[in-house]
């Protein structure tokens, strides 16, 4: 977990993810100012943008919530990753 002044990053659960999914991708003027990509309807779930899936040595992904409490903020991607050199 990374803190920071009043956010913090912990790792992403299903029930952020049906947030963040309704909340942020749901909202179509708000992704498609967040994503190159055209929007295109998806309905929850695995293929959901916002799925926590299995881990990955190049992406790491994150809920962001706010402290103090636990109310979600929105989601952070460290991407990239290159464990050889770290």
């Amino acid at each position: 977990m990374l803190r920071a002044g009043k956010i913090r990053l912990r790792a992403r659960t299903e029930a952020d993810a049906a947030i963040l999914h309704a909340e942020l991708y749901e909202d179509v003027a708000i992704r498609s100012q967040a994503d190159s990509r055209p929007w295109r309807p998806i309905p929850y779930g695995d293929a959901s943008p916002y799925a926590a899936g299995e881990p990955h040595d190049n992406v790491a992904i994150f809920s962001v919530v706010e402290v103090p409490g636990d109310e979600l903020a929105g989601d952070a991607v460290v991407w990239g990753i290159d464990l050889h050199n770290r």
